[in-house]
């Protein structure tokens, strides 16, 4: 928690920065800083105790002062005193297409416009046009960003939102009054997109429970919506709904605030009074309450698909994939690309995971923002996993992210057949015609050393929306030519969504789920891609690395 209010603060500080027209020096040491101590694995309020901080590569004595006293008081005063200058909501004008440092100040200093609400205003009266170097088409162009900024306000991908909720739910179990606590609602279902964490907690002492809520840093107001509910709003702009009830009601209060509103509507319909009364006080779990009304245990995962009531009416529900059942990742980038750790540090932290094999998957040469390898840096890399592989306990396979370029793909095929994986992505050109992207993503589809297609729509979560593409043509000739769909597990990806999963799997599609890991800590998204793979119905037998080692071999060699 200490953490996370750190970086949102230093990074509040980077960008008030670039609008002030700092220097870059310390605009890049302060989002150096915010980043390191994002990636922390520990609190760094253990640091501080420890004086531990300067220890940290990047951080000087300044900004060890600044994290003291964010963790002392929620703020700093470097902070305070750029916000005297600049409003903070600024910061919220970077985010729209086509607006850099250089026009927020433009904004702000010509016409006031300082927070997305009054840019659009500006926009529509027409006064943006009015301004020098802006004309009506681009003062179009940002008006279109800002709706969609604006409808996208206070709403969180699932990774940041179900971060701050497992912090939150550790963070008050720490409190004696509390009892029992459970993340419930979006985050449990595991929609992509959270306008709002829900917890259920137990508490012998609500107003307690809600003065220790008021001293999170994270946390900007606390309110009581009524005798059972608690409101907070937090620094990130989500919101926080939390139920409280006893202990005799808990696995019920969880069981109605995990599926949907029209979810637990169709429930409803199906349970009676007389049973509905005695949902209460005698259930141990979820599993007992189902047992009770006379259905079999639906997973979170499926509350929000009236199909699943239906299915468990019928006993034909699936055996969904679990967690466990992943044996590797198959889909990760290394220091050799754009990657933040070696391939030895990524395979430790694969070993740790109990997986039997990975792949390193580094971006390919055409790709040189992210440093990708020249058919010689890839051989080099081959001797080092070669030698990675005699001394530790994990199969590190030889793959390549190979861009899809315009006619080709990014290495010729005498490379390609020489790599244990071959992932086909797309990384350019995502404005082309349905018929360009097509033909480039049939083309490598058809290409027999191909076995994995990357993030296959290329959208991203809170961001930007997919190719123009025909979906369901792409699963035929995936299915036609045996290559398989990745699941994207980053939650700024989740690609595919669990609707086109599900679509895909009653097509015949196989499947894989990969991180597409940059650093260690990402490796842990997999539950995400394992969340959309259970929302999408399918079962261990619909995924590649639930396979062991040797059975995934004979599988890609076919």
């Amino acid at each position: 928690m200490n953490n996370l209010i750190v970086s949102l603060i230093f990074d509040n500080i980077m960008n008030l920065l670039k609008i002030k027209g700092a220097n870059n020096y310390k605009i890049i040491a302060y989002e150096k800083a915010s980043r390191l101590i994002r990636d922390l694995e520990i609190d760094v309020a253990e640091l501080i105790k420890e004086d531990r901080l300067t220890e940290i590569s990047g951080i000087g004595e300044g900004l060890a002062e600044n994290i003291k006293e964010i963790v002392e008081t929620g703020t700093c005063q470097d902070y305070n005193d750029l916000a005297k200058e600049y409003p903070p909501t600024l910061i919220s004008l970077l985010k729209v297409s086509g607006v850099g440092v250089s026009k927020v100040k433009q904004f702000y200093s010509e016409i006031g416009i300082k927070d997305l609400e009054s840019l659009k205003e500006e926009a529509q009266s027409g006064a943006l046009s009015q301004l020098s170097g802006i004309g009506p088409k681009t003062e179009q162009k940002i008006l279109e960003s800002v709706d969609k900024l604006l409808s996208e306000k206070n709403k969180l991908d699932l990774g940041e939102a179900a971060g701050l909720a497992y912090q939150l739910k550790d963070y008050i179990k720490g409190f004696k009054e509390v009892d029992s606590i459970e993340v419930v609602g979006g985050i449990r279902r595991r929609e992509e997109i959270i306008d709002e964490i829900d917890l259920v907690i137990v508490t012998n002492d609500f107003e307690k429970t809600i003065k220790s809520l008021e001293k999170l840093p994270i946390i900007s107001d606390v309110a009581r919506l009524d005798d059972e509910i608690i409101l907070a709003d937090t620094k990130l702009g989500i919101g926080i709904k939390i139920f409280e009830t006893g202990n005799s009601l808990f696995w019920q209060k969880v069981f109605w605030s995990t599926g949907s509103k029209e979810y637990n509507q169709k429930l409803k319909e199906i349970i009676n009074d007389e049973i509905e009364d005695k949902i209460i006080g005698t259930f141990e779990d979820e599993q007992e309450i189902f047992k009770f009304i006379g259905l079999p245990y639906i997973i979170p995962e499926l509350r929000d698909d009236l199909e699943s009531i239906d299915r468990a009416k019928n006993h034909n529900l699936p055996s969904s994939i679990e967690l466990k059942n992943i044996k590797g990742d198959l889909h990760m980038h290394s220091r050799w690309s754009d990657g933040r750790y070696t391939i030895e540090e990524m395979a430790q932290a694969c070993q740790q995971k109990g997986y039997e094999y990975m792949a390193i998957c580094d971006h390919t040469q055409a790709l040189t923002v992210a440093n990708g390898l020249t058919p010689d840096r890839l051989k080099a890399q081959w001797e080092e996993i070669d030698k990675l592989n005699e001394t530790l306990d994990i199969t590190i396979l030889k793959g390549a992210e190979v861009d899809i370029l315009e006619d080709r793909l990014d290495y010729d095929d005498d490379i390609l057949a020489q790599l244990d994986i071959v992932i086909a992505s797309v990384h350019s050109g995502f404005n082309n015609s349905r018929e360009k992207i097509m033909g480039r993503i049939m083309m490598a589809l058809e290409n027999p050393h191909v076995h994995i297609l990357a993030h296959p729509t290329g959208r991203l979560v809170l961001g930007r929306g997919a190719y123009n593409i025909d979906f369901e043509r792409l699963v035929h000739k995936a299915i036609e030519t045996n290559t398989i769909l990745e699941i994207n597990a980053s939650p700024k990806r989740l690609d595919l969504s669990h609707q086109q999963v599900k679509l895909a799997h009653q097509l015949g599609a196989k499947f894989i789920i990969n991180t597409d890991a940059h650093k260690v800590k990402q490796l842990n998204n997999m539950e995400f891609g394992v969340g959309v793979a259970r929302k999408g119905w399918l079962e261990k037998d619909d995924v590649i690395n639930t396979l062991r080692v040797d059975e995934l071999k004979e599988f890609l060699a076919r």
